[in-house]
């Protein structure tokens, strides 16, 4: 296949149609491991962000990337661009994906999907400009799409408007472009910012704002970063996704500190043999509804426990 020009520092991220119209070396790494007449669902080209750690305590190798979907599996391939170290490509079966990670903070995004490979917990982490981030939801979308939604004909007592709108515009606005045509809501949680006295300030924030959503297809879970002072900006806010086939449990704990009120509640999800657990931090506004929302999640399916 001709290598396309480029130099890794093109200005945006864009979706394309065949292999042939990404850039440099990214058609003969993600061509190498299509199977003959493999279908692309969908596939995008995202240059060089110079950057190898975001929010949330994410990292990953910085370099350009295309991300492909098809019927069964990602493929993500990355060019670091930096001498001596190597181009690769990595194949991830839906049947293997524990999680999938997509969010914002000003101008950089990240895209993150957790999988077992070997037994073991791995991860592939692109790092990209945040103004590309619609290309990115729809490669989450047509992941999501994969899913297979329950015959489950209960439905939740609101819509998705009324659902999105009792959240703060920076959480709803990245869970709202990920939900799929005709998806059912279930159950959902709201979690408000919540602020403790802390020595040597005023207050602290014990839990930043966020929503947890069960779906008829799946379970979606919103994180906004912790403001450092109240009706501050918030700008980093990450979306957790994942077939809620691969949901085992999900308990509560007291914290310590900064408050006994404090709870966090913890999903344990596993694929496999390989476990992971996403965590939640749920403030005093929102405990009196975590009974409420773990019966509905309980029956809603997925979890073998609550």
């Amino acid at each position: 296949m001709t290598q396309r020009f480029f130099s890794g520092r093109e200005s945006w991220v864009f979706r394309a149609d065949a292999l042939e119209e990404l850039c440099g070396h990214h058609p003969d790494l993600v061509g190498q491991v299509l199977s003959a007449g493999e279908p692309l669902e969908y596939l995008l080209y995202s240059p060089l962000r110079e950057v190898d750690a975001g929010p949330f305590g994410l990292k990953g190798p910085s370099g350009s990337h295309a991300l492909a979907v098809t019927r069964d599996r990602l493929i993500v391939s990355r060019d670091p661009h930096q001498p001596g170290r190597s181009r690769t490509v990595c194949q991830v079966p839906f049947a293997s994906i524990l999680t999938v990670e997509l969010g914002e903070a000003l101008t950089l995004g990240w895209f993150v999907v957790r999988f077992a490979a070997a037994g073991q917990l791995a991860s592939e982490t692109v790092f990209f400009q945040s103004s590309g981030i619609e290309h990115f939801r729809g490669a989450v979308r047509a992941w999501r799409a994969s899913g297979i939604a329950t015959a489950d004909s209960r439905r939740y007592a609101e819509g998705w408007d009324g659902i999105c709108a009792q959240s703060p515009p920076y959480v709803r606005n990245q869970l709202a472009p990920l939900i799929l045509e005709g998806e059912r809501p279930q159950a959902v949680l709201h979690v408000d910012e919540t602020w403790y006295p802390a020595a040597g300030r005023r207050t602290t924030c014990a839990s930043a704002a966020g929503v947890c959503a069960v779906t008829d297809r799946a379970l979606l879970l919103v994180q906004s970063e912790r403001p450092y002072q109240p009706d501050a900006l918030v700008f980093a806010v990450n979306a957790t996704c994942l077939d809620r086939r691969v949901l085992r449990n999900i308990t509560l704990a007291r914290n310590e500190s900064p408050s006994s009120e404090l709870l966090t509640m913890a999903l344990d999800i596993q694929v496999e043999s390989v476990g992971l657990q996403v965590k939640m931090p749920v403030g005093r506004p929102a405990a009196g509804a975590l009974e409420g929302f773990l019966a509905e999640a309980r029956r809603a399916g997925g979890a073998q426990s609550c």
